[in-house]
């Protein structure tokens, strides 16, 4: 929960320090690993996170890693709980009514969070009609029985940005971090950006 070179979200910060969320601490091999096992129905998965990590003996604690021997080299290794989201929302350029998603660019770690979710609604720049995916399916990147909804938020991840549409909005971004960050509440914050939001 970061807003890159910003810092940490503030109000999650908040949130965290009045003890009204959880926090986890985790890296992106983990929670990689923890979705690709969800996205594969199985218990865990194998990570090449290093034994010598702090985050190793925090998240052991926490039942949701755990370190095993390797069956083959007798050597130790961390295993990471599969993460099975109750709901995965995605931004995606393009999908039709049915669900069927187009995403262009790097994915990271969109399809794994579609396959490993129990519900998944997909946000879009653009609804087409059904036949676009019959005429051009090499552009299917989500088939429509993974997908519980659909969406039509054109510029819905402005202000950050959008592969191919448009780029991040810094200054925003820096405004919204500070308005949050001075003790502004969500609504307030909301009421400040209005007019920005429709830009």
């Amino acid at each position: 929960m970061t807003f890159e070179h910003f810092g940490i979200a503030p109000g999650f910060r908040r949130m965290v320090e009045n003890g009204e969320v959880e926090f986890i601490e985790d890296v992106c091999e983990g929670v990689m690993s923890g979705l690709r096992a969800g996205a594969y129905g199985l218990p865990f998965m194998p990570s090449g996170i290093t034994l010598e990590s702090d985050l190793v003996k925090l998240n052991v604690k926490r039942g949701l890693w755990s370190i095993i021997k390797d069956p083959f080299s007798g050597e130790e290794l961390v295993v990471v709980k599969a993460i099975r989201p109750d709901v995965a929302i995605i931004h995606a350029h393009r999908a039709d009514e049915k669900g069927n998603v187009e995403l262009l660019g790097p994915k990271y770690e969109d399809l794994l969070k579609v396959q490993a979710s129990r519900k998944v609604i997909v946000t879009v720049e653009e609804l087409v009609p059904e036949d676009y995916f019959r005429e051009n399916p090499e552009r299917l990147t989500i088939p429509g029985f993974l997908v519980t909804a659909v969406v039509h938020a054109p510029r819905g991840a402005w202000p950050t940005s959008m592969y191919g549409r448009y780029g991040t909005d810094y200054g925003i971004i820096k405004r919204y971090f500070d308005s949050v960050k001075a003790g502004l509440g969500i609504n307030d914050v909301l009421k400040v950006f209005e007019n920005a939001w429709d830009g």
